[in-house]
């Protein structure tokens, strides 16, 4: 019975190692123009929140004053940098997965048919979510809303949020999709 139980464990592993192999090889392939778009937005807003981060740093603690509304801008490319961030994960399926799936369950149409359903929660929530962003983003243009230091429109600001969000809900539709293609494969 233990070498059974052995087995079974040994072949749930496998099972989860192509399931990983299979993610990686997806990512390796070539990015197209939309994720090239994501990464060079991640490191341009990476670069200019270090930059105004070292320069409030340095004016603050070397020469005793700050410069108004400089947390403020600093923040607004965070915000960027976090949502275009959490779209290349979704894109490169790097997000956190609490999934025990894999090692609860035997290899096989029930395994898959849980990885289907929790795409497509994921993805219903993503949608939501993004679908909320829209709105907000809609009400800020509406309402001509600035921001209270800098005086620029929040659009800008509230216009990561929706992109954010939209293209973490694409990156989890065509994920949805592939797991559907391989859910069909094993009825």
């Amino acid at each position: 019975m233990p070498q059974h139980n052995a087995q079974q464990v040994q072949s749930r592993m496998e099972e989860a190692r192509l399931h990983v192999d299979s993610n990686r090889a997806r990512r390796e392939q070539k990015p197209g123009i939309l994720v090239n778009l994501l990464r060079l937005a991640i490191v341009v807003t990476g670069i200019v929140v270090t930059i105004l981060m070292f320069t409030q740093i340095v004016i603050r603690y070397v020469f005793g004053f700050s410069i108004y509304g400089l947390e403020e801008l600093m923040s607004f490319f965070a915000i960027w940098l976090y949502f275009m961030g959490a779209a290349h994960g979704s894109w490169d399926r790097g997000h956190i997965s609490a999934s025990l799936v894999d090692v609860i369950t035997k290899p096989g149409r029930v395994q898959q048919s849980i990885r289907v359903l929790a795409c497509l929660l994921t993805v219903i929530i993503s949608t939501w979510m993004a679908v909320w962003a829209a709105q907000y983003l809609i009400n800020s243009y509406k309402r001509k809303l600035m921001s209270l230091e800098v005086g620029i429109s929040m659009v800008w600001v509230n216009s990561a949020m929706f992109i954010g969000l939209a293209l973490m809900s694409l990156y989890f539709l065509i994920e949805l999709l592939e797991e559907w293609k391989v859910l069909r494969g094993r009825v």
